[in-house]
């Protein structure tokens, strides 16, 4: 049973958000787009899972896509799917790789080769395998009666060719989508000892839930962006272009000619992703590039927002939008 589903990261939310916003002749838009294209990969590598994690049983495995939690010190650690079971656990690091990859066990890398390209990257399974020990801590840290744990660094491209140098014995942690599932019913016979009861995994759900911290960044000072830089505007939901003409109750788009009463919605999510949830007057007006008063105020009080202070000084909350869009 999924207890978290996959979704899109605040980090590719934002990515998507930035690619749209500004100029297709920006200096920073390659960058922007490689970064995009990173995110969304792994996005949907993740995604690709689901199908064959469907296959457990719902009564046996509960599933968590993205937990996030705080370790013993400032730090945090994130898995990409964590799966609990009355008798044991498995932490899931999902890598979406094209082309070639070679585990280079001796100098703990990864190296892809596709399209005559050679990169390398960090070893997953040494990245796995600290997540072990992390998870394990934390556990011990809320007390949580001690279960096996089990890593699996998962190839979700069906087509990616895997090889090994210098292989040694932590090469079986390694398996595509296919045959991930097989290799848990393995763990599940030798380990089918009833270790938590039911209602202690219901407690640890819970406390996972309740612990598990999103990752916000401010991706416009990490890529040097100036806000003054990104085109404002409420953008079509259906087509994407920007900016929609305010008419009549409406904003319509000259591009697809679609109009839509609610589409500064979605660019207010915007203004949340890359500015926060507290907005004045002003920077609502100017953000959704409104020249009437009289519009910015109407839309205002259609939100219904709390706030704070009086007059030009009074700052909304966009909280309450945040938690419906996210």
């Amino acid at each position: 049973m999924i207890k978290k589903e996959c979704k899109k990261s605040f980090r590719l939310l934002e990515l998507e958000t930035i690619h749209r916003i500004i100029s297709p002749s920006h200096q920073r838009r390659s960058v922007i787009e490689e970064n995009l294209r990173r995110e969304k990969a792994g996005y949907q590598g993740e995604k690709s899972l689901d199908y064959y994690l469907s296959f457990l049983s719902d009564r046996k495995y509960l599933i968590f896509h993205g937990i996030r939690l705080h370790n013993t010190n400032q730090y945090y650690f994130q898995m990409d799917i964590l799966i609990l079971s009355q008798s044991f656990f498995v932490i899931l690091e999902v890598k979406n790789f094209g082309g070639a990859i070679t585990f280079d066990e001796e100098l703990k890398q990864l190296i892809q080769e596709k399209d005559g390209e050679i990169k390398v990257y960090q070893d997953p399974l040494s990245q796995v395998l600290l997540q072990k020990r992390q998870f394990a801590k934390w556990l011990q840290i809320h007390k949580i009666s001690s279960l096996p744990i089990f890593t699996f660094v998962v190839i979700s491209n069906p087509y990616t060719l895997i090889h090994f140098k210098n292989p040694s014995n932590r090469l079986h942690m390694v398996s595509n989508s296919m045959h991930l599932i097989s290799k848990i019913e393995d763990i599940e016979r030798i380990n089918h000892r009833d270790v938590l009861t039911k209602k202690e995994l219901q407690k640890l759900t819970k406390l996972l839930l309740r612990e598990n911290e999103s990752k916000k960044e401010d991706l416009l000072k990490q890529f040097q962006i100036h806000k003054d830089e990104i085109i404002k505007g409420v953008y079509c939901p259906n087509c994407f272009q920007l900016p929609m003409k305010r008419g009549h109750g409406k904003w319509y788009c000259n591009q697809c000619l679609q109009s839509s009463k609610l589409a500064h919605l979605f660019s207010l999510q915007d203004y949340i992703l890359l500015f926060g949830t507290s907005i004045t007057h002003k920077q609502l007006s100017d953000f959704l590039q409104i020249s009437s008063r009289t519009i910015t105020t109407n839309i205002i009080k259609s939100l219904n927002l709390p706030f704070e202070g009086k007059g030009k000084g009074r700052v909304y909350e966009l909280s309450i939008l945040e938690r419906k869009m996210f």
